[in-house]
């Protein structure tokens, strides 16, 4: 329906996301933040799923899972300390071994980005973003879905070749059949034709 008045929505900044944080768990400001397996937030342990970086510190220390949410910066560029790294790594993957620990080797770490731009030794710019792949639901179930689609489409679409396949054949075994009919139809023709002829020679003789 068309607006006919101003319409109040609730909008939240592409970027930031409120998870809800591990119990007994403290966050710290610009911490990066995974998934513990469960669905909530800890300071990241290498080969959490990666979350984002903690945009302000969430203490959960006496709490229950979930007491608390911690605000997220789910993907941006973010200037982190990378030991070793040089010019010549921009385009590299970036990955985590703990919550304020960033490397070049993956091993069992985390990824959670690439080096966009070189700053000074051992410093760089990182393009990071949350990793959907981990989740069940969501992107990775609409991919599986889209995934499934596209392998249902190839097998009606082969079936329809086979059935136009047949199809096809079919129409050449009776176009032969017809074809044949119509020679015999021709043949009985030419022989009814041939008898007309001699009964007319044997009237007028």
């Amino acid at each position: 329906m068309a607006l006919s008045a101003d319409a109040i929505l609730t909008f939240e900044t592409p970027g930031y996301d409120d998870k809800p944080v591990k119990e007994a768990t403290k966050i710290y400001k610009g911490a990066a933040v995974g998934d513990d397996g469960h669905g909530y937030m800890r300071g990241l342990v290498a080969g959490d799923p990666f979350r984002g970086f903690a945009d302000a510190q969430a203490d959960n220390s006496s709490g229950a899972a979930g007491d608390i949410n911690v605000r997220l910066i789910t993907k941006g560029l973010v200037k982190l300390t990378i030991s070793g790294v040089a010019i010549t790594d921009v385009g590299r993957k970036v990955y985590a071994s703990a919550d304020g620990t960033f490397t070049l080797t993956q091993g069992s770490n985390t990824e959670i980005g690439y080096v966009a731009r070189y700053v000074t030794t051992d410093t760089a710019m990182v393009q990071f973003e949350e990793d959907h792949d981990t989740y069940t639901g969501g992107e990775a179930a609409a991919s599986t879905a889209d995934s499934k689609a596209v392998s249902n489409s190839v097998v009606i679409s082969t079936n329809k070749s086979l059935s136009d396949s047949k199809a096809e054949s079919n129409s050449v075994v009776a176009s032969a059949n017809l074809a044949t009919c119509d020679s015999k139809v021709a043949s009985q023709s030419v022989l009814i034709s041939t008898l007309d002829s001699k009964l007319a020679s044997h009237i007028g003789g």
